[in-house]
């Protein structure tokens, strides 16, 4: 989370639509060059920034960058304050956390402005409240470039799910525009099934 912050800071993402993001800074950084094969964006940053996902996010890309990293940071936050949803016995699904949160989802420019107070310390990575939770955000982790890579990253969706301690359900409101989307529908439903699966008793999260 720390870093999906700095990201966000470093390029001034909050208000820009999440396919901007993919179009406008993934793709071409991880375009092929000299001959190598397109990479993920994972693979660019720091190893110590990337690691075992604690959180799948689920989100639609019409929707702003800044209102998925603002709902991120409310659900890390009321994690590490204890007063959110994550708690023993919810197994890999735990519960769909819709963050449609009438601080930072009212709409688009709402979502933006919360950024402040969605971090809590400005928006410095140092001292962010659940800073060291991972989340698993689709276009750094999976390969944004056709081919088999792209295929086998989508094929593994289920895998990802059920490694994942959570899915947060990112919604905006009042349009919910992710819920008209297939995708998220299909990873509602994945997440679901994977809940039916496993079912585990988790260990709380301390920070």
């Amino acid at each position: 989370l720390e870093y999906l912050v700095a990201f966000t800071e470093e390029h001034d993402l909050w208000d820009k639509p999440t396919w901007w993001v993919a179009e406008n800074i993934v793709l071409p950084q991880t375009a092929p060059v000299d001959g190598q094969p397109p990479r993920r964006f994972y693979e660019l940053i720091d190893p110590a920034c990337v690691g075992t996902v604690d959180v799948f996010a689920s989100h639609s890309w019409s929707n702003t960058w800044g209102l998925l990293v603002s709902a991120m940071s409310h659900f890390a936050r009321d994690l590490v304050m204890g007063e959110g949803e994550f708690h023993a016995g919810m197994g890999a699904g735990l519960s769909f956390v819709s963050h449609a949160f009438s601080q930072i989802a009212t709409d688009r420019a709402k979502a933006v402005g919360a950024k402040t107070k969605a971090v809590g310390d400005g928006v410095r990575p140092t001292g962010l409240p659940g800073g060291q939770l991972r989340f698993w955000v689709d276009i750094f982790a999976v390969m944004q470039h056709s081919g088999d890579g792209k295929n086998v990253d989508v094929s593994a969706l289920g895998q990802v799910v059920d490694a994942s301690r959570a899915t947060l359900m990112v919604i905006d409101a009042p349009a919910a525009t992710t819920m008209t989307r297939a995708w998220c529908l299909y990873e509602m439903i994945v997440t679901v099934e994977s809940f039916e699966r496993t079912k585990r008793v988790e260990v709380p999260i301390g920070f």
